[in-house]
Formats: structure tokens, sequence, C-alpha cells
């Protein structure tokens, strides 16, 4: 008997189609697939409306990525259209309604839309090294910083989850397999897998899929499909048609990725023009 296949997709960023190829390519089954979509569905395309349905429509396990926080919060990033402001509210219903996590487990494989770094090491230790628990530990902090961020007399540093090294915005490239959590697969978009150190990464069971959507001129410039496959603890990641797979952190493979520079985005800490009309959560939800 087959085990259940989870599919894993991210960053979109409002090009439709790119979710609609790698659902058509992975024959993906509604009720019979696990599917996660590892945030970042606006920004850049022109069709964020239907990536969403798309994805809601297929029963999507949706985790947070760095541009719907950006919405939900208030804060610039780049880039940013000003259509995406237009999510705020659905966004605000889905954190209050705890519809969206930030990072998720299947079974000992940990998602999440931009990885978690070895400063989780303690943590992982104090939840006994279960993936799952501190799935939960890391989705409970993430729902208290963002009511702290939101918090009209809050003026204090952005928390650990929030913050560059945090599950919204690391970035694995830069960080190599040693800033990466030790002793766990984990499965992650926000960057596009470019350069020898993908390969290092793999090797030390991490694996990227962002497509490289942010780096598309537009949807007739766009890259192929790429997602994951997870099946019975074992990831493979399909790039152009082609896969790759990682059973354990130690599993060793190649990979044949083009040395190209990942790009680099920064965080503004600035707030929107227009956020002065947009109340924060807590006098929405008082």
């Amino acid at each position: 008997m087959n085990e259940t296949r989870t599919i894993v997709l991210s960053d979109a960023h409002g090009y439709p189609q790119m979710i609609a190829e790698a659902l058509e390519h992975a024959g993906f089954e509604p009720g019979v697939d696990r599917l996660i979509y590892a945030g970042d569905f606006l920004d850049r395309g022109d069709r964020p409306e239907e990536c969403l349905s798309l994805l809601e429509d297929a029963g999507a396990e949706m985790l947070w990525g760095n541009h719907e926080v950006a919405i939900l919060l208030n804060h610039t990033i780049s880039p940013q259209d000003r259509e995406s402001l237009e999510f705020w509210e659905r966004l605000l219903q889905r954190f209050e309604a705890g519809a969206w996590q930030l990072v998720t487990s299947v079974g000992d494989v940990l998602v999440s839309h931009a990885g978690i770094s070895a400063e989780y090491s303690r943590d992982f230790a104090l939840v006994g090294f279960s993936p799952r628990a501190l799935a939960a530990r890391i989705n409970e902090d993430f729902r208290e910083a963002v009511w702290r961020e939101t918090a009209d007399e809050w003026r204090g540093e952005p928390c650990r989850v929030l913050d560059e090294r945090g599950p919204l915005w690391l970035r694995a490239l830069e960080e190599g397999p040693g800033g990466m959590l030790p002793g766990v697969i984990q499965v992650a978009g926000h960057t596009v897998p470019a350069g020898r150190v993908v390969g290092e990464l793999r090797e030390a069971g991490f694996h990227l899929v962002d497509p490289g959507a942010a780096r598309a001129w537009g949807a007739s410039d766009l890259p192929p499909c790429r997602y994951a496959v997870i099946r019975a603890g074992a990831v493979t990641v399909f790039d152009d048609f082609s896969s790759s797979t990682s059973a354990s952190p130690a599993t060793s493979i190649s990979a044949g990725w083009s040395e190209t520079e990942a790009v680099s985005v920064t965080r503004p800490r600035d707030r929107h023009p227009c956020a002065a009309r947009r109340p924060s959560l807590r006098s929405m939800t008082a």
C-alpha cells in the first residue's frame, strides 16, 4: 500500500499558472494527496486572487510567507504591489481563525517558508527533538509576536520568529548547512536554489522549492515549475521535470544547478503610507 504523498509548493507570486503546472506534473489528487503551500502567493504577478482561489479550492494547507505577513503587519517589502493591500482583511481573518500556520510537519519533515535555523537548536532539544512539537512551539511564538507587533503600545524589537534569521526571512544559501537546524529534514521556499551550496544543503537534508517567479519579467518569462514530494520520510524535489531525492539528512546526492548568485532581499521596517487608515489587529478584535 502506498504512503500518502505530500506535495509542497511555494512562491508563485501572483502567477497561478506556476501552481497549476506543478499540480498537473505531480498528478495531484484532491482528497488523496496532502498539499502544502509554503507562502508568498502575492506580489509580482497580476493574478494573486487566482493563486489563492486555486490553492484553497484544492484544499491546500497554507503557510505564511514574508509577503503575506508584510501585508498583515502593515510593513513594506520589495517588491510589493499596491493591489496586495486589498488582501489585508482576508489575511487578518485567516490569522484570527488560526487557519494558516507558520510551520508544519510531515512526519519528521519540517516545512516552512524560509526554513528553521540553528538558532532553534535549544528549542528543538526542549521539545524532545520532535519536529511536530517544534512546529507547534514556533506557531505559538508567531501568533504572540504578531499580536505584540500590532499592539499600539509595542515599541520593542521584532521577536526572533519575525527577524532576519526566522522562518520568514532566513536565507539558506547565505547560511549554508551549518546555519540550519541540525538533525531534521526541511523543505522551504523563499530562496531560489542556485550555486554549489544547494548540493551541500540537500546533503544536509534541506530542500528549496522556490521556483524563481520573483525573477521573471512577466508571465511569458516564467521559469519551469519546482515542487517537492514527501513520502515515507523521503523528500523528492522536481525541477524542470527532473528530480533528486533525499531519504535522510546524511544522504549524499548530486546537484546540477547553475552557478548564479541568489537574490538577496532585506526587510525595511517602514510602514505603508496608508497604514494609518487600517486599524491594528487589537482594535479590530477588541
